[in-house]
């Protein structure tokens, strides 16, 4: 039994900003090649993004596996189904699976679609995949293997949801032998400004899995649903002195939804690489009603160059609407720490949410402003599916573009309209918001003050090129 894990060519993503786009690995499948392997299944990753194998080059392989499978993201859906059909096309016999969070959230709707689909994967993928290629190996009737989609006769069946690892310490650490390490380097929205931190190499790093907020437009319970399981701080540990002492990984960006939640285990993570002083550097995700100047301080003695904040919105309305449960006075008090702290922000925000009006937008340029964060991103709603974004979009006859292939965060149309703004409004919207944060007098002087090498001088040109292309 030989399995292939294959990340296709996903260059619509960012093809609007392409000064900025990093190379981030596919580490959802070296976990299942991890699990696999450990589990004696013959497996290999192909990340076809990071070699730059695009489809026509796809077409030339043999494909010679029996099991060959993908992800799916929403924007990057269709290149993951043309991924398979020519996988399909070159080997009739071999068995397709899909995973990843749109096909976990609409599984029976897409295999209906797409008939290259053999097998979903829904939900959390290392025992489910297990299970399902030795369903295969076997030639059993795959009904008895519990979170998954598949076809009988004419018919989609869908088997009982899986429960989720209880410890996530059992997991074994991706297969980062099988990926190409050389080729990941970060994006640039995840670098900070003014500092001399490396973009490779770098590991995308998870230390736990999932969210117990309840923000309508996220889509984090579709996999992990709306609980939170943390890695213990000794598995944690041990998996950087691997990326460290294995592999050389200079940068981490710790993808967490929170990284900060849980103080004691956060305490201890950051004991560990204080007393390794292996001289990391990382940056995390955190809540802004999270954070105090103890923790942050201690965040950067640790190697913390970057906190990317989620604040949404400048418009408290508008955040009880996205369920942020946050206020205004905390989104400006974490930002004063933050920067007291000595570490870079980025503020994300969010144009288009079900309610907004042009006062609301405006509300959300000017707190970006007030709280000057290093980076700021003006993203449109993107009502993805089975969230309560979605629910209230299509109930109130909201969303307008079906293209799934601009459901990604710089669409040419936005997918969806409020109920006094229109697609362009909202594109013109986000133009102003990126002119008047980054074009400001205040701002381009901080950034100046801030060099000191030449290398942050190509730094910078390609920022201001990401922005420029978002202004036009």
């Amino acid at each position: 039994m030989k399995v292939l894990l294959l990340n296709p060519p996903y260059d619509e993503v960012y093809s609007e900003v392409k000064s900025a786009e990093g190379i981030n690995p596919p580490l959802g499948l070296a976990y299942i090649a991890a699990y696999l392997r450990e589990n004696n299944i013959e497996v290999e990753i192909l990340d076809a993004h990071a070699l730059r194998i695009g489809l026509k080059e796809l077409q030339n392989r043999s494909f010679n596996y029996d099991v060959v499978g993908v992800p799916s993201m929403t924007p990057t859906l269709y290149t993951s189904i043309e991924v398979l059909r020519i996988v399909k096309k070159i080997n009739p016999n071999c068995k397709t699976v899909m995973g990843g969070p749109h096909i976990s959230a609409v599984p029976v709707e897409t295999m209906a679609s797409y008939r290259e689909i053999d097998f979903a994967v829904i939900g959390e993928g290392e025992r489910t995949m297990l299970e399902l290629v030795k369903s295969i190996q076997n030639d059993d009737d795959p009904g008895y293997v519990n979170g998954i989609a598949y076809r009988k006769k004419d018919e989609i069946k869908l088997t009982p949801q899986r429960a989720l690892f209880e410890n996530i310490d059992e997991i074994p650490f991706p297969a980062y032998d099988l990926l190409p390490l050389d080729k990941y380097c970060q994006h640039l929205h995840h670098v900070s400004l003014g500092k001399n931190i490396p973009t490779h190499p770098f590991m995308i790093f998870f230390s736990s899995r999932g969210c117990p907020s309840r923000c309508t437009f996220c889509a984090s319970d579709v996999i992990w649903r709306r609980k939170v399981r943390f890695r213990s701080v000794d598995n944690v540990l041990s998996e950087i002195d691997l990326l460290v002492n294995k592999y050389n990984i200079k940068v981490l960006d710790i993808a967490d939804d929170n990284f900060l939640l849980n103080k004691k285990r956060l305490n201890g993570i950051l004991d560990g690489l204080l007393e390794r002083d292996y001289g990391i550097h990382f940056n995390c995700l955190s809540r802004v009603n999270d954070v105090d100047s103890e923790i942050l301080q201690k965040l950067k003695r640790a190697g913390c160059y970057l906190i990317r904040y989620g604040v949404e919105s400048g418009n408290q309305e508008m955040l009880n609407r996205m369920h942020k449960n946050i206020t205004i006075d905390q989104i400006k008090r974490a930002f004063k720490l933050t920067k007291e702290a000595g570490i870079s922000s980025s503020a994300s925000f969010i144009i288009g949410h079900p309610g907004e009006t042009e006062q609301t937008v405006k509300d959300t340029i000017g707190l970006a402003k007030e709280i000057s964060p290093t980076l700021a991103h003006f993203f449109i709603a993107i009502p993805l599916p089975r969230t309560e974004l979605y629910d209230i979009a299509k109930e109130k006859n909201l969303i307008v573009n079906m293209n799934l292939r601009e459901w990604k965060q710089m669409p040419e149309l936005p997918a969806i309209r409020t109920e006094e703004l229109t697609p362009e409004d909202l594109k013109e919207w986000r133009r102003k918001a990126y002119r008047g944060f980054y074009f400001r007098p205040a701002y381009i002087f901080e950034r100046l003050r801030s060099i000191k090498s030449t290398a942050q001088i190509k730094f910078y040109l390609k920022g201001l090129m990401a922005v420029k292309s978002l202004t036009k």
